[in-house]
């Protein structure tokens, strides 16, 4: 621990401090054109493809197992040039031997295999506090439970659509197939 015997505070005028008030208009956004003693970098596109980091193929061994490697040898993502799961990888966290995704706003998400998620989207739809919600309702009730897995919007869609209960009891359309 520091001890501090003196403190000294001194005001600068605006006028006197250029930098920071060029800094204040950038992040407003005023006067962009005359801003020349910032650096600035327009970014066109993406540094990676969308397909490239979103692929979910990860083949016979199943997600967890890949990426928890991924997460555990980050530096061997970067030699072996498997820019996709090291993309992926830095979302993921590994808490004693769980795997955990991590969001800009949201807590840690426990990440699920296969078995696992059986178990969980039939609780979320036909458990105790189940609601038989249909596939993007489902998957929001999912992840405020705290789970996640790489195909969470589909498999909740194709639950819900494979729910008997759901299927007689939905909302009939009854109107006409053409318009009047």
């Amino acid at each position: 621990m520091t001890d501090f015997k003196e403190v000294e505070v001194n005001h600068i005028r605006r006028e006197e401090n250029t930098r920071a008030d060029v800094l204040s208009k950038l992040a407003s956004g005023k006067n962009k054109k005359g801003l020349s003693t910032v650096i600035q970098q327009s970014i066109l596109g993406p540094t990676m493809s969308t397909k490239e980091c979103l692929n979910t193929n990860f083949g016979p061994q199943g997600w967890l197992s890949v990426m928890k490697k991924g997460v555990q040898d980050r530096d061997a993502c970067k030699e072996i040039a498997d820019s996709a799961l090291h993309c992926k990888a830095s979302h993921f966290l590994l808490i004693r031997q769980d795997l955990y995704k991590r969001g800009f706003s949201t807590p840690l998400l426990k990440c699920l295999g296969k078995t696992e998620v059986e178990y969980v989207m039939n609780e979320t739809h036909n458990g105790v506090c189940g609601t038989h919600s249909g596939g993007s309702n489902m998957e929001s009730r999912v992840l405020k439970a705290g789970y996640y897995w790489p195909e969470l919007r589909a498999d909740c869609t194709e639950f819900s659509k494979k729910c008997k209960n759901c299927q007689e009891h939905r909302p009939r359309i009854l109107l006409p197939v053409q318009n009047l």
